[in-house]
């Protein structure tokens, strides 16, 4: 089961010239990272532009039915999620997903 935890505050975008210069560097293989969008979430960056999108999967995809537009995998059961907010380009809503069982919770330490 697919369980999501988000408190579905939007959050702005981060410019690139925005982050600090530790940060830009660990971005520095991303495509036209000058134009792309940046979120901070849990102490961690994330580049919107390396998320999954979930229309890649002909509308088959577990995230795109929940209206979830984007998603990263840390491992085979857990990651973090993105919604951009429609009229409002420069916001996102972020979250994390995990797969759960019956009984067991799989997360990031």
């Amino acid at each position: 089961m697919l369980k999501i935890v988000c408190n579905n505050i939007p959050r702005l975008a981060i410019h690139f010239s925005d982050l600090p210069a530790e940060v830009q560097a660990e971005f520095g293989h991303v495509e036209s990272k000058e134009t792309a969008d940046y979120l901070l979430y849990k102490g961690e960056y994330y580049c919107v532009g390396e998320f999954i999108s979930s229309h890649a999967f002909n509308g088959n995809d577990k995230f795109l039915s929940l209206g979830i537009e984007g998603y990263t995998a840390d491992s085979a059961f857990s990651g973090i999620i993105i919604k951009s907010i429609e009229f409002e380009p420069d916001y996102f809503i972020i979250g994390q997903w995990l797969e759960v069982t019956d009984r067991i919770v799989f997360k990031r330490g």
